[in-house]
């Protein structure tokens, strides 16, 4: 278990786990800002025809974004999410129209990136946070002469006391304190991200994937 606890911030996988959540959470937003305009506008136009065009294009920037996710999953986590079947539009306008708004995976990509926001605000709350914190104790003798305290927000605010981080004397021992309290934080982060991450993976396994009906027409059709 020391073993473990004490490689952990080293291992590959620590680091994947950050750069997945850094960079999905971006996505998240860019994809949830994007829906949120579309599915608001075309929903305000929704009396006239325009309106039912802009939500359709909005499910299938959905379930492109959706792709991307896996994508990120599959790169950075090593998570091989099947992907969704392809998107099959009935002939002329009026069929993509009817079969884009009918398309359950791009719904369910609308869900996802819906709940993906409060996970992300979590996350950063939770576990960015904490590695954050740790970086800004880890260096406080470095940079720290002269400031009142280091950086924190996030979890740590409601973990340590009030005044627990300030600086009201350049002690050496308080720097010592500032510094020791950097090393746990960073040997605790990857715990906290790894939680969130775990959650997200079956986040995406729920809502990403293909439904265990199709799953079990493509097992039926590769036998």
């Amino acid at each position: 278990i020391a073993r473990t606890i004490g490689n952990e911030p080293f291992a590959r996988r620590t680091w994947s786990e950050l750069l997945f959540f850094s960079f999905s959470v971006l996505l998240a937003a860019v994809g949830m800002a994007f829906i949120a305009l579309t599915m608001l506008g075309g929903v305000a136009l929704a009396i006239t025809f325009v309106g039912l065009v802009i939500i359709a294009g909005s499910l299938r920037g959905a379930r492109g974004i959706g792709g991307f996710h896996r994508g990120l999953a599959r790169s950075f986590l090593d998570e091989h999410i099947e992907e969704s079947e392809p998107f099959v539009a009935r002939p002329g306008f009026f069929g993509w129209l009817q079969s884009a708004l009918r398309d359950p995976i791009g719904w369910r990509a609308v869900a996802y990136s819906v709940l993906k926001m409060p996970l992300a605000v979590f996350g950063v709350w939770f576990a960015f946070s904490v590695w954050v914190d740790g970086f800004f104790c880890l260096t406080y003798p470095i940079w720290g002469r002269g400031s009142t305290s280091p950086a924190e927000f996030g979890v740590m605010v409601n973990v340590f006391p009030p005044g627990y981080l300030s600086v009201g004397t350049n002690g050496f021992f308080h720097g010592l304190l500032i510094f020791i309290t950097g090393v746990v934080l960073v040997f605790v982060a990857p715990w906290t991200m790894r939680v969130v991450v775990y959650i997200d993976r079956r986040l995406m396994r729920v809502l990403l994937a293909p439904d265990a009906m199709t799953a079990r027409v493509r097992s039926l059709e590769h036998a």
